[in-house]
């Protein structure tokens, strides 16, 4: 008991048992296919290092281009979309009317000279993405998403980019890699691979 006291001692029961052979459901798992590899936007998604902006040295993040050009960029390195336009109508659309969100980046590591055996494990790079994170004050639209990243192009009046993922995982110094983007369905089901044109390698 809480008091430290003994209490009474617990009744005693009888029963017996013996194991059952009884047949429990077969539940079979249903067969799947693997889903397509491919890219079925007319968007070509490549790899690149890329500054933050305003910076003029490292480190450097590993991007993913998931959009057109075509967002204006102040001269301050604010991204900012001209007028009072959503940035998740950037994202580009397939021929069907489908969306690349959601979407995750994986990358995997692939031989090279300095590691010429690895073990082709997937990483997770970016949670998944189903919209942009944004803001307005007045007539501007800021683009907030710590995950997402502005290719900037200054320019006397500013600049023009795209919108990139940014791998936000550390790197191995010297490992080279292969990206992927996994696109999913309303259903949360990966409709769709989609390998990213080129390798990057850490120098």
């Amino acid at each position: 008991m809480r008091s430290g006291a003994r209490s009474d001692a617990s009744n005693l029961e009888s029963f017996f048992w013996r194991a059952t052979n009884a047949p429990q459901p077969q539940v079979p798992w249903p067969a799947r296919p693997l889903p397509p590899v491919g890219n079925s936007f007319s968007l070509a998604f490549g790899a690149s290092w890329m500054l933050p902006c305003g910076e003029t040295n490292g480190p450097s993040n590993i991007v993913v281009r998931i959009s057109y050009e075509g967002v204006t960029v102040q001269n301050n390195c604010q991204p900012v979309l001209g007028g009072s336009v959503n940035p998740n109508h950037l994202i580009p659309t397939n021929s069907l009317g489908e969306s690349l969100f959601p979407v995750v980046l994986f990358r995997r590591q692939v031989p090279n000279a300095e590691f010429p055996v690895v073990s082709g494990d997937s990483v997770q790079v970016t949670p998944l993405m189903e919209s942009i994170a944004w803001g307005q004050n007045g007539a501007s639209t800021f683009l907030f998403d710590p995950y997402v990243q502005v290719e900037h192009r200054i320019s006397a009046v500013g600049g023009f980019g795209g919108l990139h993922l940014r791998d936000t995982q550390p790197l191995i110094r010297g490992a080279r890699y292969r990206y992927s983007l996994v696109r999913f369905n309303k259903r949360g089901e990966i409709a769709e691979v989609i390998p990213v044109a080129n390798e990057m390698e850490v120098p």
